[in-house]
């Protein structure tokens, strides 16, 4: 599978060139190159943060430090009263 251009990429995200002014333009297209990942290259990221997610989940002092959550369902809209929810996130 062939991966699109850059350009394709951001033309595809506007309706029309006249939508951006023309230095901004120039500039998008400079920088959206480094944005464009190979299938191979976005399995090989893919493949490396499913690792270190599991090994921040299996023991504390990891970089990916992760927190297992203990949720086993999500609204289905039956619920009544209040909820006190607190995410904590960084």
């Amino acid at each position: 599978m062939s991966t699109p251009a850059a350009t394709d990429l951001l033309s595809a995200s506007f309706a029309a060139p006249a939508d951006l002014p023309v230095g901004v333009r120039k500039a998008l297209e400079a920088v959206a190159p480094g944005f464009v990942l190979s299938e191979d290259r976005l399995r090989d990221i893919t493949s490396t943060m499913l690792e270190e997610f599991e090994a921040g989940l299996a023991r504390y002092g990891e970089p990916m430090a992760m927190i297992p959550t203990y949720v086993t369902g999500v609204p289905d809209g039956s619920e009544t009263g209040y909820a006190l929810l607190c995410v904590l996130c960084g």
